[in-house]
């Protein structure tokens, strides 16, 4: 192969999503070439949609302990170098006007598309060369750097980068390009380890009571997961009960913990409890108050307190269903309460990448350098969700992409 004849970049960067984008603008605007290689039609496409089309881009506070990966200590010393303030001052620079709610920070704009916009826009203007609608299919390294070899349509490209960096993302949200390739490249062409990827952010699917007449109802509680008799993992929010189960961000964000049990084979449950505002005599005796109102069912008696969807189901599971209020025993009371604050369910199993915001697993941060360059192959780096790097819903995982991408773009 004439060399002569390959286009050649200080840096490569294949995956053109946020991290990829933070990489490029960060690399480009030091002066270097960068090409950014996207097998999708247009860069940006699952940021696009983010955040239900708003783009939660970060929080505030940031907490790294509400992240998993297999290096807790190399993931604080990345993150510690890039402040809120940091990213907040980056996507002003580049017109993205931010708020902050209640610690979620969103664009002004409230349009996810609009940050993909001034991305791009930022791209250009640090100079940086887009190629879609390329997928890559094998990467070679000699002594010049990265022999990247590709295929758009049906016509084969080279191009030789001194250095590469993968950010292909995970497989979450594949019907937005989501794919495994990014792993596939780093194992194939590189020998990399990964842990081993699923689906994170995800609803959970369990039986114990009639999900289909409840199907759409919203109610606050916690949700907590159970293995080996011990909680380990819990959230509070609003849950959301589907056909088949129960999602919403506090089952997001425990999820991790219970597919990851369910794929070491174990048992798994989850517990509601709808009333985590109150402890069980707090609420046996507001229980007790609305069962002495008027001669009401206990039907009549629990409206206004849940939707009334759920209250039919809970009591259904109490077997208190058509009561009076006023007659129902003590120890009715008791299992009636149990059900409200220890609903328990079995976990049977998880949504797929097509409904998980993330992907779990990647490439392990312990065999990354500080500066996310492999520790196996120099020259090459990774950065946002091909690393073994996943957090909980409100602009974590999109701030791991920026902090990562800035990384590497500072070091490349």
């Amino acid at each position: 192969m004439d060399k002569s004849e390959i286009l050649k970049y200080d840096v490569i960067i294949i995956g053109g999503g946020a991290a990829g984008m933070m990489t490029a603008i960060t690399a480009g605007r030091r002066g270097k070439s960068v090409l950014v290689i996207e097998s999708q039609e247009a860069v940006g496409r699952k940021l696009s949609v983010t955040g239900n089309g708003r783009c939660n881009i970060t929080h505030d506070p940031i907490d790294p302990s509400f992240y998993h990966t297999d290096m807790p200590k190399r993931l604080e010393t990345v993150m510690s170098g890039f402040s809120r303030d940091d990213i907040r001052k980056l996507f002003e620079g580049i017109g993205v006007s931010l708020y902050n709610k209640d610690g979620y920070v969103y664009p002004r704009s409230n349009e996810a598309r609009s940050v993909v916009r001034c991305m791009e826009l930022a791209m250009e203007e640090a100079g940086v060369s887009v190629e879609t609608d390329t997928m890559v299919y094998d990467i070679k390294k000699d002594d010049e750097g990265f022999l990247v070899y590709a295929k758009y349509f049906d016509d084969e490209v080279t191009y030789l980068g001194s250095k590469l960096v993968i950010t292909c993302g995970g497989m979450a949200g594949i019907q937005f390009g989501g794919s495994g390739s990014g792993l596939k490249l780093a194992t194939d062409c590189f020998g990399l380890r990964i842990a081993d990827p699923f689906p994170a952010l995800t609803e959970l699917y369990c039986e114990g009571i009639g999900f289909k007449k409840i199907k759409g109802v919203r109610a606050l509680g916690k949700a907590s997961v159970i293995m080996d008799d011990d909680v380990i993992s819990e959230s509070v929010g609003e849950l959301q009960f589907t056909d088949h189960g129960i999602s919403g961000i506090p089952v997001f964000n425990i999820s991790y913990e219970a597919v990851l049990g369910l794929r070491l084979k174990k048992e798994i449950m989850l517990r509601i409890d709808l009333f985590p505002e109150m402890d069980e005599e707090m609420l046996l005796a507001y229980i007790n108050y609305r069962f002495s109102i008027g001669r009401r069912s206990v039907e009549e008696a629990l409206l206004g307190l849940l939707p009334e969807k759920l209250v039919f189901e809970i009591l259904k599971t109490a077997g208190l269903s058509g009561k009076k209020a006023g007659r129902v025993s003590d120890e009715e009371k008791s299992v009636l309460l149990g059900v409200l604050k220890s609903l328990t369910l079995k976990v049977t199993g998880y949504g797929d990448y097509t409904r998980s915001q993330v992907m779990a697993g990647g490439v392990l941060l312990h065999d990354l350098k500080d500066t996310l360059e492999s520790d196996h192959v120099p020259g090459l780096y990774f950065a946002g969700e091909m690393v073994n790097v996943d957090g909980i819903c409100g602009g974590y995982n999109l701030h791991w992409a920026w902090c990562s991408g800035m990384t590497v773009g500072n070091e490349v």
